[in-house]
């Protein structure tokens, strides 16, 4: 999943290489994030009554990067079993791209939740663009007659961090 958030920002060279406190030093980092505020979030695709929720969501969200190279997605009140989603981060400068999936099957159904962005500490607070989004589909043949439903839903959002 990675490479395709490279090939989104083919200009990351080098992975885990920066810090809040001096981006210029390459170094992994440890930090933790939450959401100050949410300048832009937008629903590209899924049922209009799922915004308001997904909203809360992100705005109690928490996101976890780990000086490995690993992140965790947390929103609010998400399910259980599908979060925190974890993935990977990159950075370069003063940038950090992040991509990552959660994938859940159980009998006929299968779950996934993704999320890819950029954070850029050149301003301060850091800016946060992101997408995300959730995918479930049931199947089942019945009586030589296939029953299934799929259902998905896509936001992206501009966020202001705040360090905790």
């Amino acid at each position: 999943m990675l490479i395709s958030a490279l090939n989104f920002w083919p200009n990351l060279e080098k992975p885990f290489q920066t810090s809040m406190e001096d981006i210029a030093t390459y170094t992994p980092f440890q930090l933790t994030f939450a959401v100050q505020e949410i300048i832009i979030f937008e629903q590209l695709k899924g049922r209009n009554e799922w915004k308001s929720q997904a909203f809360d969501m992100v705005a109690g969200a928490i996101w976890q990067f780990n000086s490995n190279g690993t992140f965790f997605f947390a929103p609010a009140n998400g399910r259980k079993d599908m979060f925190p989603l974890q993935g990977n981060y990159v950075t370069q400068g003063n940038r950090v791209v992040f991509e990552g999936m959660t994938f859940l099957s159980v009998s006929a159904s299968v779950a996934s939740t993704w999320c890819f962005g950029e954070i850029d500490f050149n301003v301060n607070p850091p800016i946060m663009n992101m997408e995300w989004g959730n995918d479930s589909s049931t199947a089942a043949m019945v009586s030589n007659t296939l029953f299934d439903s799929n259902l998905s839903s896509t936001y992206r959002t501009t966020l202001v961090l705040r360090q905790i």
